[in-house]
């Protein structure tokens, strides 16, 4: 028998690089002269973070085993391919955890063989935790002038080139906020989880994943704007090379809703 607690408490540690993103690297990537970038979350890490959570400590595994061996099916769409070996140990902790039950303190007290899942675990929490539709890369904090902050998935919307694709982001957000609704609901008013709905909002999930290609969401690239943010006064810049030739405090980016 063995003890195993999969919630997930953190972000996977997943190392991006050009060779993966598939995007263009001269509005996306960092270059030299550029800005740095991180990448940011359509549907929020919180969110898929607690949806994942209330899963497992409501012994939902029946949900969580289809989650997971639809992420070993899918993966070979990820930024992240992973080998053939890593897929199908994916799929075996698919199965062996469908029948389990959580216990607080213990994790899954009955996942059984004595089988190490860690390593299929930290893959899973890769694969789940960064869904190439819902990931795009954009400017850190510091260097955006639309949002100094959080925040960005609300100006997403601006840039995201199909409406079609960020309908169906929001419908996955909308599904999986559901989930966690229902469970606390539940949790609170001291009776069952209604299971319906959480069958629901996973397949909300699932629905995003299946459509798990780095060019299925494009950005619209007319919506960004190269910035001159020197003091208090804001220069929209036209050309890219006077931009990079700008000093670094002063060179930002803007998203234009127009």
């Amino acid at each position: 028998m063995v003890d195993i607690d999969i919630r997930f408490t953190d972000r996977s540690n997943v190392e991006w690089t050009q060779e993966t993103h598939g995007f263009d690297h001269d509005i996306y990537l960092e270059n030299p002269g550029g800005i740095p970038f991180s990448q940011h979350h359509i549907v929020p890490w919180n969110v898929l973070q607690d949806f994942w959570n209330h899963l497992v400590t409501n012994s939902l595994f029946d949900q969580c085993s289809r989650i997971l061996s639809e992420l070993a099916t899918q993966s070979p769409r990820y930024f992240i391919v992973f080998t053939e070996a890593r897929r199908n140990e994916l799929k075996r902790f698919a199965e062996a955890i469908e029948g389990c039950s959580f216990q607080e303190g213990s994790g899954i007290t009955n996942l059984g063989g004595g089988h190490d899942f860690g390593p299929a675990l930290n893959d899973a929490n890769s694969l789940y935790s960064y869904p190439a539709v819902d990931v795009f890369p954009g400017p850190r904090g510091e260097r955006r002038v639309d949002d100094a902050h959080d925040g960005f998935e609300e100006v997403a919307k601006y840039f995201i080139k199909k409406k079609s694709d960020w309908s169906r982001l929001n419908k996955a957000l909308k599904g999986m906020n559901d989930g966690i609704t229902e469970s606390n609901k539940a949790r609170l008013e001291g009776r069952d989880i209604d299971k319906k709905i959480m069958k629901k909002s996973t397949d909300s999930y699932i629905t995003l994943i299946r459509q798990n290609s780095p060019r299925s969401c494009v950005f619209n690239k007319k919506n960004w704007q190269w910035i001159n943010n020197r003091g208090n006064k804001i220069i929209v810049v036209t050309d890219r090379n006077t931009w990079q030739n700008l000093p670094d405090d002063y060179r930002k980016y803007r998203v234009n809703p127009g």
